[in-house]
């Protein structure tokens, strides 16, 4: 017996749901029905009833992945039909694992998809790379494209320069509740990101939010909890070892000993900065979601928590977020939807590299740097100054690094898109999307009065505001046909238009009379610094096309390109082509393979494709100019400083895309059952 079972009457809106038991009861016109039996995993089947009262099905299981359908640029196909590079990751997968970002889901899942995390903390940056670097200098970070949408990577910058970095760079992923996911499609070679042209040279990682099903009212209730703490423990020498290698260190350099014998004895273990600084971190996550409808209508929302702690005291990342999914058939020819993620992230980090301020300590290197032989605390519980003992200059104690350094980072992210597809005839399908990635990223850090960060500037306060407006739209026309059982074709043809608009606004003050404010009341500090702001734009619009054709289910044949026009670039290179070709053999239907009863699956694939890189930051070919006020150069007239402007970037006319050109060969194949 199968339970959840959707069991509808072809061409209406009539169903039923089997019970735990199978069982199943539904009321029906007289005359021939059909009814369609569909359950996940298992093959969709249609079944006549003619006459009959009680009808029996057996459902069978779906041979391998090969009937999957996975989603690719613009459309969808099924995995055996495949001729590029494509690496999949299924919801279950991603139900498997622990985590709380999407991009933790990709780790160790994909061939050729490496995860690097370039901030500890908790929801931190991250940085992907598919099949290696592909960039000598402009961006390395593939295309994500959430429901049809792609979205803004996460990079900041202002006129000041990279702000990207600061309390790590902001993880593009790290709004999406990974629960709210059903696949995650990562396009690998040429042949399969060439659809999206000038930005698909680091590869392109699709992601597709998981929807209402028909005739399954479901109520979806997740909780979980667990405890991070430090992988291992270094082993460091303890204060009487230190006290003695330093000592040993004084009498090489030809000084006095640090500690006298009976001082370097007493002092025995010492203080243990590891286990003093790295604590236990809870981790928790909620999830509310009801899905379900009917033919004419289906839903999916959801609500979300998460809260995790950092190992590091001081670090913690919060997510509040909600999704609401719809898809209607307003005819049999009509249908439309929509998708919505809306999240808040609050993210508190403490100094672990050396972004942010110059010269900024780092919790790690004091933990490895702070002598045993000081206390962690005074006897208040205040963290003890370093400086106030011996070979404790220049070095920041990292518990008040952890307790008394602020860095928030705060985001609220919108991405929507809507989407129309109207049937015109049989085989022939217009889809139009438009779609919104809107966000607003601030952050702030503050590092006290005496700290080491803020040494001789009685305590630094920043503020950093970053707003993204994302809107895309796309057109696509797809027409599939079947001729004699033996010749598919599928053509695709679209245009699309992207247009992204950033604001940024910096401001810092130095010199404050107390802490108390931290980085709340800029105008506090003595030394207010002169703010920076800076607006830009860019502008992509492109023509696509893809012709997918099949004989005899054993020659597959893709072709595909595409056109970009980006307003980045020089006005000599406005517009790059992008082509890509692709062949498929399918070994495993010829009878000299089926006779050898080895493989289930066996598969030749070869391609070539051409894509580019545009992530070079927007007027890089055009003649700017620079301006400076206040602390940076500028002239005086009548005895005050006045603002100047002058010429600070050569104009290149001829500025264009960095290109990759691809050959990839491969074998698919599939033995013991698919297994």
């Amino acid at each position: 017996p199968l339970p959840g079972v959707s069991i509808v009457v072809k061409g209406t809106s009539t169903g039923a749901v089997s019970k735990a038991d199978g069982t199943f009861s539904l009321t029906v016109k007289e005359g021939p029905i059909t009814l369609v039996l569909s359950f996940v995993g298992y093959v969709a089947q249609e079944v006549l009833v003619g006459s009959r009262a009680v009808v029996d099905v057996q459902m069978l299981p779906a041979a391998g992945q090969l009937k999957e359908v996975v989603v690719v640029g613009y459309g969808t196909q099924q995995k055996k039909d495949l001729t590029g590079a494509v690496g999949s990751v299924s919801a279950k997968d991603i139900e498997m694992a622990t985590i709380n970002t999407p991009d933790k889901a990709l780790q160790g899942k994909i061939a050729g998809v490496q995860v690097h995390t370039n901030s500890h903390a908790p929801g931190g940056g991250i940085a992907v790379q598919v099949r290696g670097t592909a960039s000598l200098s402009a961006g390395g970070s593939p295309l994500y494209v959430i429901d049809g949408m792609p979205i803004s990577s996460g990079s900041q910058t202002s006129s000041s320069g990279d702000i990207g970095t600061f309390g790590g760079a902001p993880n593009p992923l790290n709004s999406i509740d990974p629960s709210d996911i059903e696949s995650i499609q990562v396009l690998k070679d040429a042949s399969a990101t060439a659809i999206y042209g000038s930005r698909a040279a680091n590869g392109v990682v699709l992601i597709s939010t998981k929807r209402g099903k028909a005739n399954q009212q479901v109520v979806d209730f997740d909780v979980s909890y667990g405890v991070q703490q430090a992988r291992r423990i270094l082993p460091f020498m303890n204060a009487q070892q230190w006290a003695q290698q330093a000592n040993e260190r004084a009498t090489l350099l030809g000084r006095p000993p640090t500690y006298t014998t009976a001082q370097a004895d007493a002092f025995g273990q010492g203080t243990h900065w590891q286990k003093e600084v790295f604590q236990a971190a809870p981790r928790q996550t909620y999830k509310l979601a009801f899905s379900g409808g009917g033919q004419a209508l289906r839903y999916l929302i959801g609500g979300n928590y998460t809260n995790q702690q950092g190992i590091l005291p001081g670090s913690s990342f919060k997510r509040y977020g909600t999704t609401i999914n719809l898809d209607a058939d307003v005819s049999k020819r009509l249908r439309v939807g929509e998708s919505l993620l809306f999240s808040v992230t609050d993210q508190y980090t403490v100094p672990t590299d050396t972004k942010g301020y110059e010269g900024v300590s780092n919790v790690i290197n004091g933990i490895y740097q702070a002598p045993p032989t000081i206390p962690a605390r005074d006897s208040l519980g205040v963290p003890n100054n370093l400086r106030n003992f011996p070979l404790g200059s220049g070095l920041e104690n990292p518990l008040t690094m952890t307790e008394r350094y602020k860095q928030l980072s705060n985001t609220l992210r919108l991405i929507g898109t809507a989407y129309a597809n109207y049937n015109i005839i049989d085989g022939l399908d217009f889809d139009v999307r438009a779609g919104v990635d809107i966000r607003d990223w601030r952050y702030h850090e503050y590092y006290p009065i005496g700290s080491e960060a803020a040494a001789g500037a009685s305590g630094k306060a920043r503020q950093i505001s970053v707003r993204n407006l994302n809107f895309t739209n796309s057109n696509t026309l797809t027409y599939a046909k079947t001729i004699s059982g033996l010749h598919k074709l599928k053509v695709l043809g679209g245009f699309t238009y992207q247009r992204e608009k950033n604001e940024t606004m910096d401001a810092s003050s130095f010199g404050f009379p107390s802490d108390i404010f931290q980085y709340y009341n800029l105008g506090l500090g003595s030394s207010p610094q002169t703010p920076n702001s800076n607006q830009n734009e860019w502008t992509l619009i492109s023509y696509l096309g893809r012709v997918n054709y099949t004989f005899n289910d054993k020659y597959l044949f893709t072709a595909s390109v595409r056109a970009d026009g980006d307003s980045k670039f020089g006005v000599n290179n406005k517009y790059g082509v992008f082509p890509s070709f692709a062949f498929a053999w399918q070994l495993g239907e010829e009878s000299f393979i089926r006779k050898l009863n080895v493989f289930d699956q066996l598969k030749l694939r070869a391609s070539f494709g051409r894509t580019g890189n545009e992530s070079i930051g927007v007027y890089r070919s055009l003649s700017l100019l620079g301006t400076a006020f206040g602390t940076r150069s500028s002239y005086i007239f009548n005895g005050s400083k006045v603002p100047i402007a002058y010429p600070n970037n050569i104009p290149n006319p001829d500025l264009s895309w960095e290109k990759t050109q691809e050959y990839n060969l491969g074998i698919d194949f599939s033995v013991l059952k698919n297994r």
